[in-house]
């Protein structure tokens, strides 16, 4: 297998729940890597952890901060073909 890189450029309106904090985001690839995961909300990296900007539990993003329906997203990372 080799890992390839994915850039999924999305919105917060592909986000689960309304316009707030703790919505979330479920990677569509299977095997994501989600170890090299990178995050940009609106051209601004945000980080990982509690306290911080997101936290990942399997292929599940969990975004801790408000974020509004028209916020632009990049999500990077790395997954196996």
């Amino acid at each position: 297998m080799v890992a390839t890189p994915r850039r999924i450029q999305i919105t917060g309106a592909d986000l689960t729940g309304a316009e707030g904090k703790n919505r979330t985001y479920t990677i569509p690839d299977a095997t994501a890597d989600t170890s090299v995961l990178r995050i940009n909300i609106a051209g601004t990296s945000i980080y990982e952890g509690v306290g911080k900007g997101y936290t990942v539990s399997g292929l599940d993003i969990t975004f801790l901060n408000w974020v509004y329906d028209d916020s632009n997203i990049e999500i990077s990372y790395h997954y196996e073909v």
